[in-house]
């Protein structure tokens, strides 16, 4: 009913902003994207990545996304995405990165 609260079990939760997470990382790196910029593997590793983190970060400390990535950024785990994602990168298109 209208103004019931309904309670949503925590890992649905987790689920519902990992998900949206992460659809907010892909339509800002298609928002972003230059029609003369090349296909860059390294984002499309790591977007998706932070986005599903932000999700948790959002769920976990009750934040909005943008605060989430600011939060990401000021504790570091933005870099460790980024060295992670390269790796990933590096191992599986070794031929793509210059």
């Amino acid at each position: 009913m209208i103004g019931e609260v309904q309670e949503i079990p925590e890992l649905k939760v987790i689920g519902y902003s990992v998900t949206i997470g992460v659809v907010m990382a892909f339509l800002g790196y298609a928002k972003s994207s230059n029609p003369n910029e090349q296909f860059s593997p390294q984002k499309l590793v790591i977007t998706p990545i932070t986005g599903a983190l932000a999700g948790i970060v959002m769920v976990i400390w009750k934040l909005d996304y943008g605060s989430a990535l600011v939060w990401m950024a000021n504790t570091g785990v933005l870099t460790w995405i980024e060295f992670i994602g390269k790796a990933v990168v590096r191992r599986f298109w070794a031929t793509t990165i210059t």
